[in-house]
């Protein structure tokens, strides 16, 4: 086996000691079961009920803020104070407001997703207009939730788009 030096993270290693070398655990990343996208750093562990009420308030927050200033005007001391929160909470669930601007996008898709799911067969009949209208108002409740982060245009969209789709790639991997 071979050695480094390496201190185990609980006691700090000393100049010429020998630590045996561990891979460093790498987390699991757990998503959210309520329908909320979790930041990076909250993928890293498993939210009770309390930080999934908390997680959620600050994605509403976002939401409003985006929805107010803008992304780029937008400050994480705009979103916590939303929130009515701390920066240090707002640090435990997203790295930074980008992390929590792919959440929001990660719930919008999925939302469509769902949505797309669910359609049934749209007939020239009395049920087919039933059913597109049934969709289309699904739909503008989802636009008009999540509009600041369907609105955002520019080479920002095409970045967030390629972080999206490579960190569900990455997830897709055994």
């Amino acid at each position: 086996m071979a050695a480094s030096y390496k201190s185990d993270g609980a006691t700090p290693a000393r100049a010429g000691s020998r630590v045996e070398a561990e891979p460093d655990p790498k987390p699991d990343p757990k998503p959210d079961t309520q329908g909320a996208s979790a930041g990076t750093p909250a993928q890293r562990r498993e939210l009770r009920a309390q930080g999934k009420r908390t997680m959620r308030r600050l994605l509403d927050a976002g939401l409003r803020v985006f929805a107010q200033r803008g992304y780029h005007a937008a400050r994480v001391d705009d979103i916590v104070r939303a929130a009515r929160t701390s920066h240090g909470t707002f640090y435990l669930y997203f790295a930074n407001k980008e992390d929590l601007l792919r959440a929001l996008a990660v719930d919008c898709a999925q939302e469509l997703t769902d949505l797309a799911e669910t359609v049934g067969p749209i007939g020239p009949d009395d049920a087919g207009r039933a059913e597109l209208r049934s969709f289309l108002e699904h739909f503008l409740a989802t636009y008009r939730r999540y509009g600041p982060v369907i609105r955002m245009t520019g080479p920002y969209r095409r970045y967030v788009a390629r972080k999206c789709s490579r960190n569900e790639r990455s997830s897709a991997r055994p």
